[in-house]
């Protein structure tokens, strides 16, 4: 069985150095952990954790994947370990993901 489309790209294209255009940032970076994941073998929440060697927590593990805020970079770097990827290829990913969060934030000052 041939794996999905959308989780071979993002795979391929941080492989290549090719920027993603077109697509939320945010949700890029979800999508190429899930791709990672996957590539993987798709190993359990407690399987990944165990690879990170208890550096991330399920909390953690669910907000990479699936939650709308982006973690902090070294839960990033310990995850893609964890699923036996290279974080030097996710670092470019997470940082246009936290920009483009970071420009849509407003914080509760600016309502006054």
């Amino acid at each position: 069985m041939a794996p999905p489309p959308d989780l071979v790209k993002p795979l391929w294209e941080a492989a290549a150095g090719i920027e993603p255009t077109g697509t939320d940032p945010a949700r890029y970076l979800r999508t190429y952990l899930q791709a990672l994941r996957y590539a993987n073998g798709s190993p359990s929440d407690r399987a990944v954790i165990a690879s990170s060697q208890h550096a991330i927590t399920i909390a953690d593990l669910r907000q990479a994947l699936q939650g709308w805020a982006v973690p902090e970079w070294p839960v990033i770097s310990q995850l893609v370990t964890a699923l036996q990827g290279l974080p030097e290829v996710a670092l470019p990913l997470w940082r246009r993901a936290r920009s483009s969060t970071e420009t849509c934030t407003l914080r509760a000052e600016a309502f006054g």
